[in-house]
């Protein structure tokens, strides 16, 4: 079961760093401390790069008392816990979001599906592994001279992408599958293309001495 300790001290060995065992303790290891530094961000973009099914969360909500001031005819407060809105079941009308309102010509009442702040323990294990993999080449970036280690674990993180988008979404019908009521935000935005890959290569040789301590 994956746990915030266990995210960071994969994200550790990915990159040769002196192991994790206690995320709430500073590390004496640079590459160490810039995980354990970066760890929230890069978690909270992890989970909004992709409708995950182990992060969503449904809600009902109502329109405000107050109109946009144009364009729209009804906002919706997004819930304090969703980082991003994945779809929404507006009648076919389009919707955006601005400043944590959600602005649709639908008078609701408005269903959503939200990606949520979730607890590690609630992570697809797959989805995990990729939150391990951004956060070793976030704690590289700008600071490992070796350009040809950057771009090798740039091709994990891809892959440990594809896969956990594969897996996590075999769990149930995919967003585009749910109605012709709801408008996906993958039918718009952000949607690369899901293929089945192979397993991902050993983690633990490939950073060579040619990157820098600190």
């Amino acid at each position: 079961m994956p746990s915030k300790q266990s995210i960071m001290d994969r994200a550790a060995g990915l990159i040769g760093a002196e192991r994790i065992t206690d995320p709430l303790t500073v590390p004496n290891n640079a590459r160490s401390r810039r995980i354990v530094g970066l760890y929230e961000t890069v978690l909270e973009e992890t989970l909004s790069i992709w409708p995950w099914q182990c992060v969503r969360g449904r809600h009902k909500l109502t329109p405000s008392d107050t109109a946009p001031a144009w364009g729209f005819n009804y906002q919706y407060a997004i819930p304090g816990t969703a980082i991003t809105i994945a779809a929404a079941e507006t009648g076919g009308c389009s919707w955006e979001v601005e400043r944590r309102m959600l602005l649709t010509d639908h008078s609701g009442p408005l269903n959503v599906l939200a990606i949520e702040k979730t607890p590690e323990n609630f992570l697809h294990p797959l989805v995990a592994a990729y939150a391990s993999h951004r956060l070793a080449f976030a704690a590289i970036m700008g600071v490992s001279e070796s350009t040809t280690a950057q771009e090798r674990l740039a091709k994990f993180v891809e892959r440990a992408f594809i896969e956990a988008a594969h897996a996590e979404n075999a769990q149930g019908s995919s967003l585009d599958k749910l109605g012709s009521e709801w408008v996906s935000a993958m039918q718009t935005g952000y949607s690369p293309e899901l293929r089945v890959a192979g397993a991902l290569p050993p983690e633990a040789y490939w950073l060579t001495n040619s990157a820098p301590e600190a």
